[in-house]
């Protein structure tokens, strides 16, 4: 065939999609194929094509300018548009436009360039029309006014071993939005992953739109070893594809110890494999292609940064995601922490619901086949996943030892430190292990900087700068803020909570169970439990003397973030598990005791109290001291008897003892007003009332002013019991007041008004004291202190006794006991029995019908204590 044209030449192939037309149309078919290759001939003659063949539906039409095929593909899916076809019927054709080089043989043309423009129509849709950037960059500066362009990216085709870079080009106003191209798919350099990722969907869908947003070109993903930084990334990668023109690849670089190997590894992957790098080559090829790169563990490599901010500033757009263990640190790098999984609740529904769970399940279905999760096991594969902090490598050893063991076996095998890594075919050394891995992140720091994180392995729920000063940072010349940002940086540490707040570091107890073990195998653990120790000691005593203060509230929330530090403390001291600490170790654990006692009381935490009171006064030697009287004292009042019981009395007789021995008036002051009340229970006013006169005495003179405002309020109640005029009750409880608004003590201000509102409710005021309760119950609210809550609670219930509203008395009694209950444990409403009698609630229950007064108490069992607290404010 004369007049083909040679050199570059434009290949153009189109067809009809889909058969069902045929069908739908019947004899009408033919009429509309005559109709569409009218509207195609008249497009292709008029901007020069040669029509090579036609079969069919389908055209082969070649041009020897680029600008005029893609001009005559454009006016064609214009005029098949606007065209009325049989029946109403809609047909559409699909278009591919290539511009290349192919060779003349005979009437016609072969070659690789033919068979690339075949393969680009074949993956279009009916009223699509695509190119290739060969023919784009010939007719990017020509386009028609009108006309519209997008970007599909890098696909890969059929035959063909590179990717070919797509565009889709048509007219506003015609169809502009068509399913994925039927291509191989984007081009893109991701692992295949054979499991499904688990738990991610959140992270991936705001790593997704974080990379979407205009001018974020890095994302860091840092976070312990383990944690699942690569198998985010790589999903993240992999849901970024269709819209990442470039395509998304995958860069391993955990064996790369220097720069330049990670710009060789990158030509390797974009460029030419096995040639001699080039920076120029590669940025041009990256900056031709636009892809997002997935950059994988970069932790090791020195002045990685500097690599990173090159890439970014030499091919403007280039997105790139690093994980590593500590951010780069580049300007412009935005850092995402990459947590464990989600861990499991209690019940069965929230075990399933758990992603750490649902992992462990998969990979134990991979070892055997019939595993799965029942009501038998959960509690057990719950345990595991909490043990390993829900981080996904872990998980994954884990479940592969379900093979031979049961999960019981599993967490056995875990809570005794036995080894659950081994050989796996695949599986890249450094994962042979989790400790392999948190090893990994241990050796490349410095030898100061190990040591500083062997220490953190045995805070227990995280540690402030100061802890980690006092405990960690011993014989080390290093500034603390510096070694914990490394430490943080290599993703050894996280710091969770308020970006605001002081920073606290958290170490992630699979990490800190190896931290401990360098601790130990250096010698140092010992030394460093007893640093830990003494220091939550000096935390406690800092606190507790702020309880009795207008910083209460702050007081009680320092020292419950510590409560697993002061466990781990006390563990130490007091070895709970038999053995006999150093007599040094023993008196620690009873000054702790001590010092934490207020603690555990107005958090309701008073049975743990008295079990390490009991622990610490059974190892101590016994000698007398403040510290041991104290306790004595403790032990005794958070014992769930009777005031009078003789075993509690003999306790606190022993503290009294001690603390006259050692002649400390505040010790013998605060005992004796334990003891007074022993004295009231057995109805002994007069020894009761010499008791409180030399307390209170003694309370003075060691300026101990909690031991004046207990004294006061033990006053109170003795004028009660002997039942002299309620003024002089209120009189001394507004003595005990004014000692609080001195202190700034919000608390103990409420406190005594609720006392006030009892002896009002006492002598039958119970509106008087309504109006006490309701005028503190802002601050009860204010304090968010439940003890607080539940006494107030109990004081509305006997108020509304006493002004003889059965009804709220109930409601108010019920939710009394229900808080309570969540608090100490049951309620034996038979032991309340006097308390009912003496407070007039059993004369409210006995003018009531009772099955109105059950079915009130069950409405106050069921309200929240603020609900409560609303129908007692109610007029």
């Amino acid at each position: 065939m004369s007049g083909l044209p040679a050199g570059t030449v434009t290949m153009l192939f189109s067809d009809i999609e889909g058969s069902l037309l045929l069908s739908r149309l019947g004899v009408r078919y033919a009429e509309a194929l005559d109709s569409q290759r009218s509207v195609l001939r008249r497009a292709w003659s008029a901007w020069g094509g040669v029509e090579m063949g036609t079969e069919g539906d389908s055209f082969f039409v070649v041009f020897g300018v680029a600008g005029d095929g893609v001009r005559a593909a454009l006016h064609a899916q214009r005029d098949l548009a606007s065209q009325q076809w049989p029946a109403d019927e809609e047909l559409r054709v699909r278009i591919g436009v290539h511009t290349g080089e192919p060779v003349l043989h005979g009437d016609g043309y072969v070659g690789i360039d033919v068979v690339r423009a075949a393969r680009l129509s074949a993956a279009a849709h009916g009223g699509q029309l695509l190119v290739t950037a060969a023919t784009w960059q010939l007719v990017a500066d020509s386009m028609p006014r009108d006309a519209i362009v997008s970007d599909l990216g890098w696909h890969r085709f059929k035959d063909f071993a590179d990717s070919v870079h797509v565009y889709q080009l048509g007219w506003h106003g015609l169809l502009e939005s068509f399913p994925p191209l039927r291509s191989l798919g984007r081009a893109s350099g991701l692992p295949v992953e054979h499991t499904a990722l688990v738990g991610r969907s959140e992270e991936i869908a705001a790593l997704t739109a974080l990379l979407a947003r205009p001018g974020v070109s890095l994302v860091t993903l840092s976070g312990t070893g383990g944690s699942g930084k690569t198998r985010l990334a790589v999903a993240v990668a992999g849901a970024m594809a269709d819209s990442t023109p470039g395509g998304v690849f995958f860069v391993p670089l955990a064996g790369v110890s220097r720069a330049e190997e990670v710009f060789a590894s990158l030509f390797e992957t974009f460029v030419a494999p096995g040639a001699t790098p080039s920076t120029p080559a590669l940025f041009a090829e990256l900056a031709q292609r636009r892809p997002m790169l997935v950059l994988d563990n970069l932790e090791q490599i020195p002045d990685v940064d500097t690599v990173v901010a090159e890439l970014m500033a030499e091919v403007p757009g280039l997105a790139i995601v690093v994980t590593s263990r500590r951010p780069l640190h580049v300007v412009g790098e935005h850092e995402y922490l990459v947590a464990p999984l989600s861990l499991p609740g209690d019940d069965l529904a929230a075990i399933s619901g758990s992603s750490a769970v649902e992992m462990f399940c998969q990979h134990a279905k991979m070892v055997r086949s019939d595993f799965c999760l029942t009501s038998e096991n959960a509690a057990d594969v719950a345990a595991i996943c909490r043990r390993l902090d829900g981080l996904p490598l872990a998980l994954e050893l884990a479940a592969a030892r379900t093979r031979l063991l049961s999960p019981a076996g599993v967490m056995a095998r875990l809570t005794s430190s036995a080894g659950l890594s081994a050989p796996a075919s695949g599986r890249p050394d450094r994962h042979q292990a989790l400790a392999d891995t948190i090893a990994w992140s241990y050796d490349l720091l410095s030898p100061q900087l190990r040591k500083v994180f062997r220490h953190l392995g045995i805070f227990v729920g995280g540690a402030d700068l100061d802890a980690v000063t006092a405990v960690a940072m011993v014989d080390c010349n290093l500034d603390p803020l510096d070694a914990m940002t490394d430490l943080v940086d290599a993703s050894l540490v996280v710091t969770p909570g308020d970006a605001d707040a002081e920073p606290r570091l958290t170490v992630l107890q699979t990490v800190a169970d190896f931290a401990v073990e360098r601790l130990a195998d250096a010698d140092e653990l010992d030394a460093a439990q007893a640093r830990h120790a003494a220091h939550y000691l000096t935390v406690a005593r800092r606190w507790d003397a702020q309880i009795f203060s207008g910083r209460r509230a702050e007081a009680l929330q320092r020292l419950l973030a510590e409560r697993d530090n002061f466990r781990s403390a006390l563990t130490w001291a007091v070895r709970p598990d038999g053995e006999r600490p150093p007599h040094d170790a023993a008196r620690l654990g009873l000054r702790l005791c001590e010092s934490l006692y207020w603690f555990w009381h107005f958090c309701g935490s008073a049975g743990e109290g008295l079990r390490w009171c009991e622990r610490a006064l059974a190892v101590d030697s016994g000698d007398d001291s403040y510290e041991r009287a104290l306790v004595l004292c403790h032990a005794a009042d958070e014992m769930d008897v009777p005031p009078d019981d003789p075993g509690r009395v003999a306790l606190v007789e022993d503290a009294l003892a001690m603390a006259r021995r050692i002649d400390d008036p505040g010790a013998i002051s605060f005992v004796l007003i334990s003891l007074v009340e022993a004295q009231l229970a057995n109805g002994d006013l007069d020894t009761a009332q010499a008791m409180l006169d030399e307390a209170e005495s003694l309370a003075h003179e060691s300026g101990s002013w909690v031991s004046r405002a207990f004294a006061l309020v033990r006053q109170a109640d003795l004028v009660g019991l002997r039942g002299l005029d309620v003024s002089r009750s209120i009189a001394l409880c507004e003595e005990m007041e004014r000692l609080a608004q001195e202190r700034g003590d919000e608390n103990g201000v409420v406190w005594a008004e609720s006392l006030i509102a009892e002896h009002l409710s006492r002598v039958g005021r119970g509106t008087d004291a309504l109006v006490r309760l309701r005028a503190s119950a802002a601050g009860v609210r204010r304090m968010s202190n439940r003890s607080l809550m539940i006494r107030t609670l109990g004081c509305f219930a006997i108020a509304f006794a006493t002004a003889e509203d059965a009804e709220r008395a109930a409601i108010l009694l019920g939710a009394h006991w229900s808080a309570s209950t969540a608090v100490g444990g049951l309620i034996d409403v038979a032991a309340e029995e006097p308390w009912l009698q003496n407070s007039g609630l059993a004369a409210a229950r006995d003018s009531a019908v009772r099955a109105d007064w059950d079915h009130w108490l069950a409405v106050g069992a069921a309200l929240e204590p603020d609900e409560a607290l609303d129908v007692a404010l109610s007029e």
